[in-house]
């Protein structure tokens, strides 16, 4: 009794090497952008937390770099969709409740371009379904960014407040 071999089958489900290769282009210049975003911006400062939290964009597009090849199709469709209804309501919620004493000018600039990003991150482009793989990775970026930015916002807002509460 002769041994048959199978025939490998391609997996349709995983991306070729080419895709995976430009994908992690997305992720390096991501990475570049958010640090000329740091720097423009003047995101950094002397506090641990803020250097954390700038930290953690270079940390996912890292991670997503290094796993691109793990990528699936699948696992594409399940990563990429945002709540932007959740998002509008933390922009909104600092706005309600802005604080009048403090110094806003830093502060606004940060979440209009917290904005800004999330817009981009929504601007359709229609391309061809082997490109599309790569205009989702390129949102996942912004939106990782816009998420991170108001994060920020956030915690600056908070220690701006705090300092106006207690050493008023």
């Amino acid at each position: 009794m002769g041994h048959k071999h199978k025939k490998k089958e391609v997996d349709d489900d995983t991306f070729d090497p080419l895709t995976q290769r430009r994908v992690q282009v997305v992720y390096l210049v991501s990475a570049i952008v958010w640090i000329i975003i740091v720097y423009v911006f003047y995101l950094y400062s002397n506090n641990i937390i803020v250097w954390l939290l700038l930290i953690i964009p270079l940390i996912i597009f890292g991670l997503n770099y290094y796993w691109v090849p793990q990528h699936s199709r699948f696992v594409a469709n399940l990563m990429f969709s945002a709540d932007f209804l959740s998002i509008g309501f933390l922009i909104v919620t600092i706005i309600i409740n802005w604080y009048k004493e403090v110094d806003k000018g830093s502060i606004f600039g940060l979440i209009v371009l917290s904005l800004a990003l999330f817009g981009f991150s929504m601007i359709d482009v229609w391309v061809s379904e082997e490109n599309f793989i790569i205009v989702q990775h390129i949102r996942s970026a912004l939106e990782t960014a816009a998420v991170i930015t108001l994060i920020i916002v956030v915690y600056k807002y908070y220690l701006e407040v705090q300092k106006e509460v207690y050493f008023a």
